[in-house]
């Protein structure tokens, strides 16, 4: 609309990828700012970075105490996700990100980038649609929506058709819908607050779990109920609930044939 968002006060500034643009400070030091002016790292830290993000995926470069240079990879929450360690690590391409080239003790070799990703991480997000609770539950034929945990780490989150919901709230209030993107392009439904609709960045929700040290292998996709046939759930099969969670199918990655052979 023409409002001066962030004032002029960059020796440099870059156009905004996953949410935050790379600028040069009067010393021309480097830094990643979000739309609110809020430096990802502080001033200096890297000596050299990607003037954009590729996949939520930047190069950064610093020197060591040999003063060698040494290259990792950050993600859009500004997290080292590739260790600051490699000789070189080349220009990074969507269309290669499953094969990144690095160098290392004299060495090439390659790297998944993939491998890197944290699943619905919410940073980077763009905000595609969003609703109030009830008109969310009428665009997609839902008679609710029900929260739950993960059983081994506390983590909420709610399922929707094919895929799951992250939530990202602190209480019940001025609660929302969105339809968003992340620094990895993964789209997905996320519960939120209202107030925080247009947010780049969010801390997903966790609750205390009773006795959760007594749950075996657990997988984001699996939760039984008291009145459910145990049989039901086709990942654990053989296994029963005792198995589980005495982490004796753990002990065989719930592979029940394995136990079997033994």
């Amino acid at each position: 609309m023409g409002n001066v968002v962030i004032k002029p006060q960059y020796k440099e500034m870059n156009p905004f990828s996953c949410g935050l643009s790379l600028v040069r400070d009067e010393e021309f030091r480097y830094a990643y700012i979000n739309a609110q002016n809020n430096t990802l790292f502080p001033f200096g830290l890297y000596a050299w970075c990607d003037n954009v993000f590729c996949c939520g995926f930047a190069r950064v470069m610093r020197y060591n105490k040999q003063n060698e240079k040494k290259w990792g990879i950050i993600n859009a929450l500004g997290e080292v996700v590739l260790p600051m360690k490699y000789d070189n690590i080349w220009t990074l391409n969507e269309n290669y990100i499953h094969s990144i080239k690095v160098a290392i003790d004299g060495k090439e070799h390659t790297i998944d980038a993939s491998l890197l990703v944290k699943d619905n991480s919410l940073s980077g997000l763009v905000y595609i649609k969003t609703y109030i609770v009830e008109d969310f539950k009428k665009e997609f034929g839902l008679d609710k929506i029900e929260v739950k945990a993960v059983l081994k780490t506390g983590r909420l989150f709610f399922p929707f058709r094919t895929t799951y919901g992250e939530v990202a709230l602190g209480n019940t209030e001025d609660i929302v819908v969105s339809i968003v993107a992340n620094a990895q392009g993964k789209i997905f439904p996320l519960l939120h607050h209202g107030k925080d609709t247009g947010a780049s960045s969010l801390k997903k929700s966790f609750c205390d779990i009773p006795n959760k040290e007594k749950v075996g292998r657990q997988e984001e996709s699996f939760r039984w109920e008291d009145d459910e046939p145990w049989e039901d759930y086709a990942d654990y099969s053989g296994w029963s609930r005792e198995d589980l969670e005495s982490g004796l199918a753990d002990a065989f990655e719930g592979d029940y044939d394995e136990y079997k052979s033994r």
